[in-house]
C-alpha cells in the first residue's frame, strides 16, 4: 500500500454551484494537512481527518440524560490497530466502527499513515437506531452502514453510465452529503456548469431548489450522510420496481441491458431537447421501467413461441396500464404517465388507448423511439440485429406518423453524437 501524504492545510476548495449544492475539491499535489471539515451543524459534524504512524485515534463520545452523541468512523486508506483489553485487531480501508458511551476501554491507533472519515453525531436520549439493511439491483447496490431516527449514513455503488439524481429532500433542512471514495461523477446541468468531481471530492447539499442530474463517468462508489431519514424513500420502491423489471426482461427474452438501455437511450434524447432535470428524472425512471406491467401477464403468454391469440394480444396491449397502475400512489407515481403511454402513437394507431398528437406525454413518446430502436438494433431469436442506419431509416419513415420528427431528429442527434465522442475517445487514447 502506498504510503499516504497529508493533504494541505489549504486542500480544500469550496464553491457554491447552485441554490442548495457546493462542493469541496482537493487540491493537486498535496502536502501537510491534519483535517478538513467537511459539515458542521447543530447536530452533525463531519471531518476528513489525517493521523501519522503510531498517533492515537481520539473518541470524544458524551452523554447526558437529554442529549447524546456517538462517532462514526470511516476509514479511508491506511490501517487502524483496535484494541479492547487483551483483544486486539487491525481494521482497514473500509472498516466502519460506531462508537458510543460504551466502548469506555478501547484504544485506537494509526498502525500506518492513516486517513478516515470523523462523523460526530448528536441526538436525542429517547431516539434509538434502526435496522440496517442492503439492497441491490443490477444498477446500484446500497448498504445502510448507520440509522438513527433522523440520521442516517450510506454505502453506495453504482455502475459505470448510470444517472442520479440529486432531489430536493422532503424534510426542509437537511444537510445531505455526498464522499466519493472511488471514481468519477460528471454534469451537464446548468446548475453544475460543467462539474466533474472524482475521489476524495465532496457534494454538500442542503434545501436543493430542484433535480439535477450528475452521471457516473467510471463505477462509482461512494458515502452518503443525511440528517434525516433517506433510506426507505429513495431505496426500497424504486430496486423493487428495478428488480421486477429485469424479472420481466428476462422473461420476455431480453436481459436487464434491455431496461438500461432504453433509459440512456431516453436520458440522451431528452437532453438533446433541453429538458430540465426534473423532468429528466421521470423519464430516467419512465424509461427504465416501461415494461414493468407485463410483470402481471402470465408467462406462458410473454414466452409463447406460436401467434398469439386475439385474447391472448389484447392481455399483452394491457400491460402499460397495468405498469402504470403498480407506479400509483408510489414515489415514482410522476413516471406512471409515461409507462402507461409508451405504446400509443402520434396518429392514434397506438395502444391501450389510441390516445394521438398532443394527448401522449413528451416523455412517453421519447421512450416509445428508444424502444423501438432497441428492438430493431438487437439480436432477436427470429432475426439478427439490424444495422444503426437501417434503423434510423426505419424511425424517419414513421416521423411525423407514429412519433413527433422532433422527437425523432433528437433521437437520432443524440446517437450520432455519442458516436462521434466515442471515435473521439478512441482516436485519444
Amino acid at each position: 500500500m502506498t504510503a499516504l501524504s497529508p493533504l494541505p492545510k489549504d486542500q480544500k476548495e469550496v464553491r457554491a454551484l447552485s441554490l442548495g449544492i457546493e462542493c469541496l475539491t482537493q487540491k493537486a499535489n498535496p502536502s501537510e494537512f491534519l483535517e478538513r471539515n467537511l459539515l458542521n451543524s447543530q447536530t452533525c459534524q463531519v471531518k476528513e481527518r489525517y493521523l501519522a504512524p503510531f498517533e492515537p485515534l481520539n473518541l470524544s463520545v458524551s452523554a447526558t440524560s437529554l442529549r447524546r452523541s456517538i462517532e462514526l468512523i470511516y476509514l479511508l486508506e491506511g490501517a487502524l490497530e483496535f484494541k479492547m483489553g487483551k483483544l486486539s485487531h487491525v481494521l482497514e480501508a473500509g472498516a466502519f466502527l460506531v462508537a458510543d458511551q460504551q466502548l469506555g476501554n478501547v484504544k485506537l491507533k494509526a498502525v500506518t499513515p492513516l486517513r478516515y472519515l470523523h462523523f460526530n453525531l448528536a441526538y436525542s436520549s429517547d431516539q434509538i437506531g434502526r435496522e440496517l439493511s442492503m439492497l441491490s439491483s443490477d444498477l446500484v447496490s446500497l448498504r445502510l452502514l448507520f440509522a438513527r431516527s433522523d440520521q442516517e449514513l450510506m454505502y453506495v455503488r453504482l455502475k459505470q453510465g448510470e444517472p442520479m439524481f440529486l432531489s430536493p429532500h422532503e424534510v426542509t433542512n437537511t444537510d445531505e452529503l455526498y464522499y466519493i471514495l472511488e471514481g468519477s461523477i460528471s454534469s451537464q446541468d446548468e446548475a453544475l456548469a460543467g462539474l466533474r468531481l472524482k475521489a476524495g471530492d465532496v457534494l454538500r447539499v442542503k434545501n436543493l431548489a430542484s433535480d439535477v442530474m450528475i452521471k457516473a463517468e467510471t463505477d462509482l462508489r461512494y458515502l452518503y450522510f443525511a440528517s434525516a431519514p433517506s433510506f426507505n424513500g429513495m431505496s426500497h420502491e424504486l430496486l423493487e420496481f428495478q428488480r421486477l423489471a429485469e424479472e420481466v426482461e428476462a422473461q420476455d427474452g431480453y436481459t436487464s441491458e434491455h431496461c438500461r438501455r432504453i433509459q440512456g437511450l431516453a436520458i440522451a434524447t431528452g437532453q438533446t431537447l433541453g429538458l430540465s432535470s426534473e423532468r429528466l428524472h421521470t423519464l430516467s425512471i419512465g424509461a427504465y421501467l416501461h415494461d414493468l406491467g407485463k410483470i402481471k401477464v402470465p408467462k406462458e403468454i410473454l414466452q409463447k413461441p406460436a401467434a398469439l391469440s386475439s385474447e391472448e394480444w389484447q392481455i399483452i396491449k394491457r400491460h402499460p396500464s397495468f405498469g402504470a397502475e403498480l407506479l400509483e400512489g408510489s414515489s415514482y407515481e410522476s413516471s406512471a404517465i409515461i409507462v402507461a403511454q409508451h405504446h400509443e402513437r402520434l396518429d392514434g394507431s397506438g395502444y391501450p388507448l389510441g390516445l394521438q398528437g398532443n394527448e401522449i406525454l413528451t416523455g412517453a413518446y421519447i421512450v416509445a423511439v428508444a424502444d423501438t430502436y432497441d428492438a430493431m438494433t438487437t439480436d432477436r431469436p427470429y432475426r439478427k440485429a439490424l444495422s444503426q442506419d437501417t434503423a434510423f431509416a426505419e424511425l424517419r419513415r414513421f416521423a411525423g406518423i407514429h412519433y413527433p420528427e422532433l422527437i425523432v431528429d433528437a433521437f437520432i442527434l443524440s446517437r450520432q453524437q455519442a458516436f462521434q465522442a466515442l471515435q473521439t475517445s478512441s482516436t485519444h487514447f
